[in-house]
């Protein structure tokens, strides 16, 4: 486990994480450097990707913090209702981070390359845009746990309360399974989107069953981003 802090802001980085960064490297040619370049860019692009959540939620008067763990990245704080507009920009905030990040560099690409990278500095600006890209593109998708699935939920309880909390985990549950779906026809070896897919659709279908140690309570919006 380490522990630092980015100004105001506590950052502890469990060592699933990079068990994690580690596992997602096999999915490309492996060489000593490439993978340790992985590493890198995963933890600095996650770790931009939180700050952009950490970063939206100070300018809203929350105290984040920044836990970096086996599944990606938590910005959380202590509960604090900050409205549903606000709630939604610090949501999209993180994944917008990257979509910038990566789509300035994807833009630049081209001028990059005709400029003659060497080959591993290459392979670590395709790294870097992918992702920032398109990790940022698909944290926007309407699936809780995911960003933009904390949107929708929060959207959606604005107008709806309780019922409409359940309807973003009926979104999340089809579209996790419709993308789930698609990975197996286009791309069956994708085993970790595959994983994280099921996981997904797993944690929503409980999110709907009776939560008897709660008294069989209705769902509530998501807390951490």
């Amino acid at each position: 486990m380490m522990r630092f802090s980015l100004g105001n802001i506590p950052v502890t980085v469990h060592a699933p994480f990079f068990f994690m960064a580690l596992l997602l490297s096999a999915q490309g040619p492996f060489n000593v450097p490439r993978v340790l370049a992985w590493v890198v860019i995963v933890f600095v692009s996650v770790l931009a990707h939180e700050l952009g959540h950490a970063l939206s939620g100070i300018a809203f008067g929350l105290t984040p913090r920044i836990d970096l763990h086996g599944m990606g990245g938590t910005t959380s704080w202590a509960h604090k209702n900050v409205g549903t507009v606000k709630r939604i920009v610090i949501s999209v905030a993180g994944p917008l981070v990257g979509i910038v990040i990566g789509g300035a560099l994807y833009l630049g690409a081209p001028l990059l390359v005709s400029s003659g990278l060497p080959a591993l500095a290459r392979d670590v600006l395709e790294m870097v845009i992918y992702v920032n890209l398109v990790w940022g593109a698909l944290n926007l998708l309407p699936m809780i746990p995911l960003d933009g699935g904390n949107a929708l939920a929060a959207a959606l309880a604005h107008f709806k309360g309780a019922p409409g909390i359940r309807a973003a985990h009926y979104v999340s549950v089809v579209v996790a399974v419709l993308i789930g779906l698609f990975v197996l026809v286009t791309d069956p070896s994708d085993w970790w989107a595959l994983l994280l897919l099921g996981m997904f659709a797993v944690q929503n279908v409980r999110a709907l069953l009776p939560q008897q140690d709660e008294g069989g309570g209705p769902p509530r919006a998501p807390q951490q981003w």
